[in-house]
């Protein structure tokens, strides 16, 4: 018998996907391309949705897990970018939560279906629903980091850096502040302690690089020295924090790697 729908077709979290970016790809089609989410929400959309395909192709649970592992990351990177959008202002509060809400049963429905995988095997494609619980929140939002992060944005949006910089001068901070964002709440969502540590180190060189940026444009008088010492300082507390949090992830890595050569000596 041919089959007419692939298999992840059939499981509820296929449908409930498509419906959260089909509502989150409306909101984002009236962002300007100025801001450095529109580019970084239509990525995301897209892989996570590539991703979860490409992880029911798979045979082998290390294959699939590996490849759901980064469906979950780009999950995690479409609510932030609503995140940010809300403190841009480029969407309520209210739709926000909305699409967040969507995009969190998304996440623990892919979620529980890698845990069974890992439990099971990969021979069958197949959800768990019993797992999947009621919460709505994402556990980045809670870290200190992530909010000195929006902070930063809203920070830019507020100061109307978009209306009083160079398109190409706000793009090049808007990135960078975006970046930082983005990959703690990515980070967050990995399962291995390398890959926490490795988006950790990239939003901290994204801090680096916003104030960098933010330091040129007050020496050209773009911006007021006021501004761009107001959100260095804000940097910096980042800077730290990301920097702690990486080494950490890092200790663990190192510590569990030697426990594991110790059992096979």
């Amino acid at each position: 018998m041919i089959k007419e729908r692939f298999s992840y077709q059939n499981l509820r979290v296929y449908e409930d996907m498509i419906q959260a970016i089909s509502l989150g790809e409306e909101i984002a089609s009236g962002w300007d391309s100025v801001h450095a989410i529109t580019d970084h929400f239509a990525r995301a959309s897209e892989g996570a949705l590539l991703c979860f395909a490409e992880s029911s192709r798979k045979r082998q649970t290390p294959a699939r897990t590996e490849a759901l592992g980064h469906g979950l990351g780009s999950i995690l990177e479409c609510a932030a970018c609503f995140d940010i959008s809300t403190c841009k202002s480029r969407v309520s509060q209210e739709k926000c939560n909305e699409v967040k809400t969507m995009l969190s049963s998304v996440f623990r429905q892919l979620y529980a279906l890698r845990r069974s995988w890992q439990c099971e095997g990969a021979l069958q494609l197949r959800e768990r629903a019993v797992e999947y619980g009621e919460s709505a929140v994402f556990h980045h939002e809670g870290l200190k980091t992530y909010q000195l992060a929006l902070q930063v944005n809203r920070d830019i949006a507020s100061w109307r850096f978009v209306e009083r910089l160079p398109r190409s001068d706000f793009r090049r901070i808007d990135e960078a502040a975006t970046s930082i964002v983005l990959n703690i709440a990515e980070g967050n969502g990995r399962f291995a302690h390398l890959d926490h540590s490795r988006f950790l180190d990239i939003a901290n060189q994204a801090t680096t690089k916003a104030a960098a940026r933010l330091e040129i444009s007050a020496i050209r008088g773009r911006i007021s020295s006021d501004e761009a010492d107001k959100l260095v300082r804000l940097l910096v507390q980042i800077d730290n924090m990301t920097a702690k949090l990486a080494s950490v992830w890092k200790e663990k890595q190192e510590k569990e790697a030697g426990q594991r050569r110790m059992k096979n000596i």
